[in-house]
């Protein structure tokens, strides 16, 4: 996959996605210096990728990287956020990344000024975010008018939930029922209980059960298309799902051996196809989401 500098296919679209912005949107507005906010930044890797990759792709163009996560999530293990801020040293040790990484509450308003950014983007983060609106609202408010905010990561339609790897956990609203669910789909030899234990786990099922039912219970928010969107319209966003399809492009791509896209068509971005595709695509797993505050009417 790209020789290698590309740890995901999702990181890959991600910049392939930035690529296809700069080239056909931002060069025609003669924009020379292009500020890139990572939402749920983790261990930095994909912005490592970014701060060496998209110089190199994009000659005249200045970029100005800058990173966000929480300290009151429980997906990431302990001393992440300063695993990150060496590892991005290393990568590009001229910039105070002390001051350009940023970690807050989950219920914190961003400490970013207004109209801030050109890009905003977050990859598997939205699915994790149980106060959406704040979220979408501290988009509308730090990104400028032509910016580009676009996020990665599954709705409620799919079926084969990712983390736990059990078809339709993710929908049930009772605890209890989540809990048997889990039970169950480990017994009929879905999930990573087995995967986990062969590893060394010595939990029983049962405990794996209760611990993971508590997970889909505090630690995911799925939503659907038509509450994304209607929140979206709350914060005077204009959403849409465009890039959707080429996710999955990239998937096929590889598995065929096939070269990567690293910058997608100009008519990628605003397609009829794209609203088609999505209907179905929703149901496997990630979806693109674009969202853009500029309102021409």
């Amino acid at each position: 996959m790209a020789s290698g500098r590309f740890v995901s296919i999702t990181h890959l679209h991600l910049y392939a996605i930035i690529n296809t912005i700069i080239k056909y949107k931002y060069r025609q507005q003669a924009i020379k210096v292009i500020r890139i906010l990572d939402v749920g930044c983790g261990t930095g890797v994909l912005l490592s990728t970014l701060i060496k990759e998209l110089p190199l792709k994009n000659p005249g163009i200045s970029f100005e990287f800058y990173g966000l996560d929480v300290n009151d999530s429980h997906i990431q293990e302990s001393g992440y956020f300063e695993k990150m801020i060496l590892l991005l040293q290393s990568v590009d040790a001229k910039v105070e990344w002390q001051n350009n990484l940023k970690l807050i509450s989950s219920h914190d308003h961003w400490p970013f000024e207004d109209d801030f950014f050109d890009i905003i983007f977050s990859n598997q983060v939205l699915e994790h975010v149980f106060d959406q609106e704040l979220f979408l609202k501290e988009i509308h408010r730090t990104i400028k008018n032509h910016g580009y905010s676009f996020h990665l990561y599954p709705l409620k339609h799919y079926i084969y939930e990712g983390h736990l790897l059990i078809p339709f956990v993710h929908k049930f609203k009772s605890w209890t029922t989540t809990y048997y669910w889990i039970k169950w789909g480990i017994y009929l030899g879905f999930g990573t209980y087995r995967r986990h234990k062969k590893a060394g786990l010595t939990s029983s099922v049962r405990e794996f059960a209760k611990r993971h039912a508590d997970y889909m219970a505090f630690e995911v928010n799925y939503q659907t298309a038509r509450q994304i969107a209607a929140t979206a319209k709350k914060c005077r966003l204009k959403n849409s799902f465009d890039f959707t399809y080429l996710y999955y492009k990239q998937k096929l791509r590889s598995l065929f051996g096939l070269s990567p896209l690293e910058i997608y068509r100009p008519t990628d971005m605003c397609s009829s196809k794209n609203s088609f595709y999505f209907f179905f695509l929703k149901y496997v797993t990630g979806i693109t989401l674009v969202l853009r505050k500029n309102n021409s009417f």
